[in-house]
């Protein structure tokens, strides 16, 4: 399953935007750069046991935490497009972005040990054993992790609603947030190679309300880059 919130979180972390407050904000706090480039462990140490000292304050603790924005302004296209909490505030209206669950399409190829598939250890996932050492002690620490394939290909849907010309103009967010995580990676390890993917859009749909009485007025397109085409369409529909 593709996560439009995963999406939404790369977008966020482009725009350095801190979703506590809505407001742009560094992640990295300067105390913590200023413990990183101590020359001591012990200086470090004792900079550490202060930090943690101010984190009582419950305020403060939240405030050095990284969290999806949840501003909920009319104004912010990550809150208009993945959405905000139900208890948070209503100003950007309802999510825009739906993502469907994801289905594996060649589970045919895969349990019958066919092509790049001829050696999968199990029906769809297969086990890869990995090994740490302790940088101190040298100690072993094996592990085996089950993950998917390369190769896996899993079917997707992505549906945009759009309620006014501010939805038109954040299409291009879409674009950016599907390229964004091509270059990212989903779930677990990605600093180990895991979870890296590619989309492959077969075919974009704009489908005006009346295009639900008169299927043939439902426009086709083909790639991410015509969805300035469609914004376009949408516009001048939208003036009739």
């Amino acid at each position: 399953m593709v996560e439009g919130k995963y999406s939404g979180s790369l977008v966020i972390k482009k725009l350095k935007k801190d979703g506590n407050k809505g407001n742009n904000k560094d992640y990295i706090k300067e105390d913590v750069i200023m413990i990183i480039n101590d020359e001591t462990l012990k200086e470090a140490i004792t900079k550490i046991k202060a930090i943690k000292k101010e984190l009582k304050d419950k305020t403060k603790r939240y405030d050095l935490n990284v969290n999806n924005c949840n501003c909920g302004e009319d104004e912010c296209h990550i809150c208009r497009i993945f959405g905000i909490g139900v208890s948070d505030s209503k100003l950007s209206g309802p999510t825009r972005l739906y993502v469907r669950d994801s289905y594996l399409k060649n589970s045919d190829e895969m349990i019958g040990k066919k092509g790049e598939f001829s050696e999968l250890e199990f029906d769809y996932t297969e086990s890869k054993t990995e090994n740490s050492l302790d940088r101190y002690t040298s100690k072993a620490n094996p592990r085996t992790i089950e993950r998917v394939p390369a190769g896996a290909i899993f079917g997707f849907e992505l549906i945009y609603n759009i309620y006014d010309e501010k939805d038109i103009e954040n299409l291009k967010y879409i674009k950016q947030a599907l390229k964004l995580l091509e270059d990212d990676y989903i779930g677990g390890n990605g600093s180990r190679g895991y979870g890296k993917i590619s989309f492959d859009i077969e075919n974009i749909q704009y489908k005006s309300i009346e295009s639900y009485i008169d299927e043939s007025k439902i426009k086709k397109f083909d790639n991410l880059d015509s969805i300035v085409d469609l914004a376009s369409i949408s516009i001048n529909e939208g003036k009739e």
